[in-house]
């Protein structure tokens, strides 16, 4: 190949008379460049951004590198205005020449489009002769050169071509961003308008390639400042521009230590990092007390360096731990709860106006029931017929709006009826009822939607739903999104992370740790497709004693996952100890017997729980002993409190409503009502109490399990327990367990036995 080749062979597309061409069939890669903005010998990349697509605009992979060209290259300031990269961005990026390399394994056998491709081409076939190694010969697409020859636009920019074709993307002056715009460009041109067939190459043409070929042999002969074939006579130089200082080179261990604040990290760590920062989608499990939360600030730190206008946003769990992020991330990053973000985007459309009901006053329930028109129904029980009055026929309507929220189906039916004792799904009252609930559900919806009217409330619940079904999308293509705890996700949020194809994304979770099935959450961590899978298995909350302890459910949950011990942490499974910091319960019910028995032996003592669930039933337990109707609709199928008793003796396996109704009949309601009115704080407590489900997140130091978790995987009969439900039981104690740092009663939960046998099992991810 003699000195005035070029890599790319600029082609030409036309539309065809019939059917559609070659490009219609083949992945493409867009490519876009940063350069230190002169036409001299100085003029340098800085910055290369790829991505490579399908003709549909599919996005399949993203390259993107700032890159240092060399000591005796200067960065005007000019050009910093243009793109944003500092000097020292460059310094600390990796050199031109290990990007090259990169790229070109990035393209493959991929055909290239660039938007003025005459420039790309001059530049990367000056930067691989330079090399004066084996260079590329890639096929090319000039978008800009397409677009004239098939648009009519007042404008050929390539920001005024975005806007008025409607397409994705920003002219942001950054490459990647550039170069996704080109290739949604090029994508339109290929699928929308069929400009899909290649003319044949012509020897000897003077097209775009010998123009740019042209302008390559004039820099070569006359600029080439460490080729030794330059010839010092004709090298133009430009002295007054001042060269980059060469700070002392920064290993990438030093980087990596200071993103993860002072430590050597992991191998697993680094494996994690090393397959985020090669660009893709991740898919990272990470066991119990593993330490996903410092990898999540690593990766921030570290595109805060190497990608200084990258946003990354976190969509956190709960708000608390979105609160406790937000000090921890560096300024780059955004933490906040899927409906937090949902807020703030509706705030800005036709949607906006209902976000103001959020803080009306609660409606009255006659004010509600004139909206909604409720009416009272009789349903058959087994024991014979029950009236249900239209106040727990509106009330159920309600939480059937709810529910409904909470998911991606379109219309209200009657599988959106909450869960009501007594009237199990499926039965002859389940669909009495839902033919009256289903009609006031609907005009509740209608209500909710109209921001002239606060007759029904308007809550989070409703925007997220609204969010969700407008199917947004957010953030800069580029741009990052860490999903922490997307084993737990709601299909919702599921389907608003799934949507954002133009985001690198994060989904963070152990599947192991699904345990808010009941509440309808789905594992995303299963179900989202990612393109690199990384595992996180070294706790570093506990030792391998209360590891193996975890390792047994996670082997009875066929995971691959089996978390390892810190060897530096001394533990114990110990089923004598009673000396504990906390108890974990299965229910409210068993936390609040823990509660109690604490109390009375005279210490402090912290529920943490459902408290307010714990007192509206004492409330019903109240309402139901003096023959009333019940104030909670879950109960509406009860008109005495011994009716209550008797649908719990034939159903076993309702396991929190049998716990509440022995504890009523065991304590009493009063003895209930003064111990939780008497609870202590969790900070100043000396006994914390909770349940399994309220402790994910949480760690103590001594942990018991209650007595009444037990999982009968054993049990036969009509009221034997799903193998769905068993799996669930399965997390909950996986999770249990796990909260402990340095001691661990596990009740009933686990046997000596299971121990012995789990050590002999290995650690880490199995294959």
């Amino acid at each position: 190949m003699s000195d005035t080749s070029l890599i790319i062979t600029p082609r030409k597309a036309f539309r065809p008379d019939s059917g559609r061409g070659v490009l219609a069939s083949n992945y493409f890669v867009a490519i876009d460049l940063e350069t230190t903005g002169f036409t001299s010998d100085v003029d340098r990349i800085v910055e290369i951004g790829a991505v490579k697509m399908a003709p549909d605009g599919t996005v399949h992979d993203r390259f993107s590198q700032i890159v240092n060209p060399g000591a005796n290259v200067p960065l005007p300031a000019r050009a910093r205005r243009v793109h944003g990269i500092s000097d020292q961005q460059i310094r600390s990026a990796p050199p031109l020449d290990a990007a090259l390399d990169d790229l070109v394994e990035f393209v493959g056998k991929a055909g290239v489009v660039a938007q003025n491709i005459s420039f790309e081409n001059r530049m990367l076939s000056a930067a691989f002769r330079r090399r004066n190694t084996t260079i590329p010969a890639w096929q090319g697409l000039c978008t800009l050169a397409t677009a004239r020859a098939h648009l009519d636009a007042p404008s050929y920019k390539l920001a005024d071509l975005l806007s008025m074709l409607g397409l994705p993307g920003v002219n942001s002056h950054r490459a990647l961003d550039d170069a996704y715009a080109c290739g949604a460009l090029a994508a339109y041109l290929i699928s929308t308008l069929n400009i899909s067939a290649l003319e044949p190459l012509t020897t000897g043409s003077v097209d775009d390639g010998a123009a740019a070929a042209d302008l390559l042999r004039r820099e070569l002969g006359a600029t080439v400042i460490d080729s030794p074939r330059s010839s010092p006579r004709t090298a133009r130089r430009t002295p007054t521009a001042p060269p980059l200082v060469q700070d002392p080179p920064v290993s990438y261990d030093s980087v990596l230590r200071d993103a993860f604040g002072g430590f050597a990290p992991t191998s697993e760590q680094r494996n994690a990092v090393d397959l985020y920062t090669a660009g893709g989608d991740l898919k990272l499990t990470a066991g119990a007390g593993s330490g996903k939360s410092t990898l999540l600030r690593a990766l921030a730190r570290l595109d805060a360096r190497r990608l200084p206008n990258r946003k990354l946003l976190v969509l956190a769990f709960s708000a608390e731990v979105a609160r406790e992020a937000c000090g921890s991330y560096p300024d780059n990053t955004e933490a906040m709860t899927v409906h937090a973000l949902a807020k703030r985007r509706l705030a800005n459309t036709s949607y906006g106006p209902l976000l103001g009901k959020l803080n009306a006053e609660l409606p009255t329930w006659s004010t509600t029931a004139a909206a909604i028109l409720p009416r009272k129904v009789v349903v058959d029980l087994p024991d014979g017929p029950r009236l249900m009055s239209s106040y727990a026929v509106g009330r159920i309507a309600l939480q059937t709006v709810e529910k409904f929220c909470n998911t991606i189906d379109e219309t209200i039916t009657a599988a959106h009826l909450p869960d009501i004792a007594g009237i199990g799904a499926g039965t002859l009252a389940h669909g009495q009822l839902a033919d009256v609930v289903v009609p006031v559900a609907k005009r509740a919806w209608k209500d909710i939607l109209n921001p002239d009217s606060f007759a029904v409330r308007f809550t989070h619940s409703s925007y997220m739903k609204l969010f969700a079904d407008m199917r947004p999308t957010f953030g800069h293509s580029g741009d990052a999104l860490l999903f922490d705890e997307a084993q737990d996700a709601a299909p919702l949020a599921m389907q608003i992370v799934g949507d954002q194809h133009h985001l690198q994304r994060v989904f963070v979770g152990d599947s192991g740790q699904a345990i808010f099935r009941f509440t309808g959450a789905v594992d995303s961590l299963r179900r989202l497709p990612a393109d690199h899978t990384a595992a996180l298995t070294q706790s570093f909350r506990f030792g391998e004693s209360i590891a193996e302890a975890a390792n047994v459910y996670l082997a009875k949950l066929g995971e691959k996952l089996r978390v390892r011990g810190n060897p530096a942490i001394d533990d114990v499974v110990d089923w004598g100890m009673r000396d504990v910091t906390a108890v974990l319960a299965r229910t409210n019910a068993g936390a609040l017997e823990e509660v109690i028995a604490a109390q009375q032996a005279g210490k402090s003592a912290a529920l943490i729980g459902d408290t307010d669930r714990a007192l509206k039933f004492c409330g019903v337990a109240r309402q139901l002993k003096a023959g009333q109707e019940p104030s909670d609709p879950a109960f509406a199928a009860f008109s005495t409190w011994p009716q209550l008793l008797e649908f719990v003796e034939q159903q076993p396996g309702s396991s929190e409503l049998a716990t509440q109704t022995k504890l009523i009949e065991e304590r009493g309601i009063d003895a209930i009502e003064s111990a939780l009115k008497s609870l202590t704080s969790p900070q100043r407590a000396s006994f914390v109490a909770s349940t399994a489900h309220s402790a994910k997140g949480l760690e103590f130091d001594r942990v018991k399990i209650a007595d009444d978790f037990v999982i009968d995987e054993d049990h036969a009969g009509p009221h034997a327990p799903s193998p769905e439900d068993i799996v669930d039981e399965q997390r909950l104690a996986y999770v249990a367990v796990t909260r402990a740092r340095h001691a661990l009663n596990p009740g009933h939960l686990l046997e000596p036995k299971q121990l012995s046998a789990q050590r002999t099992a290995p650690p880490g991810m199995l294959l």
